[in-house]
């Protein structure tokens, strides 16, 4: 037997309004509709009105079913999670948003060639491109990724120019990518972010800090050079191997893999005409 935790709450009350702002008569039928059914099913359409209203109603055993739902990554694609993650952004979900966000491994070159990446708050980027388990032919996609964010609606996005440059690894950038955008690099789109001041400063602390790390010995001396220039090795990205990018290489950090804004939107473009789980499928591969 289902119990609604709320009715059991009022026991005195003939009748029980319910704010539509928490549960919609679309929500409140399909509610009505799963307790009357001999095999109650969840629907992925609408699981986070769903569960603000299961919620909401404390209705235990179909909160319990959705977050079972939410919890299979097998059966809940990546871009099932990012649906889930907009729609609960949309209800002020912020813990299920993020949660949900954190679910994007694979699908996060796609997520970047979609509208939705584009309208991003600054707090979810962060949350995105910070992440070590995205998966990417390169880091330089990641520097092209926060490149768009801020170029779609510039110059008011200018301000977080800082804030977003910090979420890149630079250090793991192709090398002969770093020599490029010490001069202007000919794209407005990019110059108008490496050109400025604190930005420019990274990209040459950056390529010192590769040459650092190339030929660290191990010595104590390395040691010291690390500590006095604070040297960092950061974690590297997830990598994928997708022949489809046309600056594809098999060795994610080769030196020689400098390839442009305009080759990433290209890719970006490839991206829009494949399967939502192409980049997927390749985690599944021998």
């Amino acid at each position: 037997m289902v119990e609604l935790g709320i009715v059991r709450k009022r026991k005195d009350k003939l009748e029980l309004r319910l704010p539509e702002d928490k549960i919609s008569p679309e929500t409140f039928d399909r509610i009505y509709r799963w307790m009357n059914d001999e095999q109650p099913l969840v629907k992925r359409t609408g699981i986070v009105s769903l569960l603000k209203a299961a919620n909401y109603l404390q209705i235990r055993e179909l909160t319990n079913q959705i977050w079972d739902c939410l919890s299979h990554e097998r059966d809940f694609g990546e871009h099932h999670a990012l649906q889930v993650a907009l729609d609960a952004y949309c209800w002020k979900d912020k813990n299920l948003h993020i949660l949900m966000l954190q679910r994007i491994h694979y699908f996060f070159l796609s997520f970047v060639a979609s509208v939705e990446y584009l309208a991003l708050p600054l707090s979810s980027l962060s949350h995105v491109l910070s992440s070590n388990e995205i998966r990417v032919n390169s880091e330089a996609e990641v520097f092209y990724a926060a490149i768009r964010w801020l170029n779609h609606e510039w110059p008011s996005r200018r301000i977080h120019v800082e804030e977003v440059m910090q979420m890149i690894r630079l250090t793991n950038l192709p090398n002969e990518l770093l020599v490029k955008m010490e001069a202007p690099v000919g794209d407005v789109s990019v110059d108008r972010i490496t050109r400025m001041t604190k930005v420019h400063e990274r990209i040459k602390k950056a390529g010192f800090d590769q040459i650092v790390m190339l030929y660290n010995d191990g010595s104590q001396v390395y040691g010291q050079i690390y500590e006095v220039f604070q040297v960092r090795e950061l974690q590297s990205r997830g990598f994928i191997c997708h022949n489809l990018a046309p600056y594809h290489q098999p060795d994610p950090n080769s030196n020689g893999n400098a390839f442009s804004y305009a080759d990433f939107l290209n890719y970006l473009g490839v991206l829009q005409s494949q399967p939502l789980d192409a980049l997927q499928v390749l985690g599944r591969l021998p």
